[in-house]
């Protein structure tokens, strides 16, 4: 099950990135037919190119997606609001509800949306979905915040509640008025495990968990490693999507035009290298050297998204990117830090570089939580730029 936010990054899209953005959702799509996807809830940022193309999308899903209170002008439902499975001889519910809080004027033909108030159709549904003999309810939901933790305390009989902030890291889950509510790693590094069981009847609990309502919870976040070998027919996919995306995106690269003036600000590492020759040679021993050769062991060393982290002034050129800057401003180097040393290499070394922000600043830019597990960047910043004698 998927509590939604699964097809795009955010709510708006440029429209240079909506045709890549289209064919990523597709992949996606397309990797969850395989592992069997249950339902989908509808979040904010599976809309970001618009309902109708959600529900073109939908043709070809093998799983369906859900949204209780998403509807269009009319009052209309648009997606089914629930479905009920049996799971182990157990009957469970399962429905979406999507955040009041959508931006709907950033949505293409978002003018024809409505979203009905999450708690009274939360009632509604749950009181259906007893009637229909749901022993188990599911919750999935992109609620967040104060409106989330309402919900958990309106004393309905929800059991699960799967959430998809779209602000979420990978928090512990909490029990609530009987009600075990747990978040999505959002970025992607892990997969949610629960397990759900009954409790024994003639101790009441046993093993870890939480017991709640005659049923123990135990909940585990399984960390996607690298050494975990890849699902052949997935990888199949994605190597072809990233084969397919390089061609396009080096094309497009290779038809901007646009005056070069990098040169006239950003120096390069060799120029660095001749006056501090030290920190040189350090800095060809860390992975900021070879940067932009891990993008291109994934096909990935046009994606504009990635470039901005593995080359330095990537755009250089007034923000026409171009094939020449990447290959000659290629990897993080002094100046993705430091700044332009234009000045700083004419006065012979008396002009200073711009001021450095701190470290946490300038790595932040790049080192994300979701893309790194990196957090002491002080002693980084040291081991790479230590100072030494020229």
């Amino acid at each position: 099950m998927c509590a939604g936010n699964l097809f795009f990054k955010r709510e708006f899209l440029k429209p240079e990135g909506r045709g890549p953005a289209a064919r990523t959702a597709e992949l996606i799509l397309d990797t969850y037919n395989i592992m069997g996807c249950d339902a989908l809830n509808v979040g904010a940022y599976d809309l970001s190119l618009g309902i109708d193309y959600l529900l073109t999308l939908r043709k070809t899903a093998h799983f369906p997606l859900l949204s209780a209170n998403l509807t269009d002008r009319n009052g209309t439902l648009l997606f089914d609001p629930y479905l009920i499975r049996t799971i182990d001889g157990v009957r469970v519910g399962i429905f979406g509800l999507l955040d009041t809080q959508l931006k709907l004027d950033k949505i293409p033909g978002g003018d024809a949306l409505r979203v009905s108030e999450p708690e009274a159709v939360a009632a509604e549904i749950t009181a259906r979905l007893k009637q229909e003999g749901a022993e188990f309810i599911v919750l999935l939901t992109n609620m967040e915040g104060r409106p989330l933790r309402g919900l958990t305390q309106s004393h309905l009989p929800i059991d699960l509640i799967v959430g998809s902030d779209k602000r979420n890291q990978i928090s512990l889950p909490m029990v609530t008025q009987d009600t075990f509510v747990t978040h999505l790693d959002r970025g992607g590094r892990s997969v949610g495990h629960l397990e759900v069981e009954p409790l024994p009847k003639a101790t009441g609990t046993t093993g870890r968990g939480e017991s709640i309502r005659g049923r123990l919870f135990r909940h585990q976040f399984v960390q996607l490693r690298l050494d975990i070998p890849d699902d052949p027919r997935v990888e199949a996919r994605v190597v072809a999507f990233e084969t397919h995306e390089a061609t396009l995106q080096k094309e497009q690269l290779a038809g901007n035009g646009g005056d070069d003036d990098c040169g006239s600000t950003f120096v390069g590492i060799d120029r660095c290298a001749t006056c501090h020759a030290d920190r040189y040679r350090t800095w060809q021993t860390t992975d900021h050297a070879h940067a932009l050769a891990t993008l291109t062991a994934r096909n990935r060393q046009y994606d504009e998204e990635c470039l901005a982290c593995h080359v330095l002034a990537y755009e250089c050129d007034k923000g026409s990117l171009k094939i020449a800057n990447v290959e000659q401003f290629a990897n993080v180097q002094c100046e993705s830090c430091h700044g332009p040393g234009d000045l700083h290499v004419a006065s012979g070394g008396e002009e200073p570089t711009r001021p450095l922000q701190s470290v946490e600043e300038i790595c932040l830019r790049c080192h994300t939580p979701e893309r790194s597990d990196e957090m002491d960047f002080a002693a980084v910043a040291k081991r790479i730029c230590a100072r030494s004698s020229p």
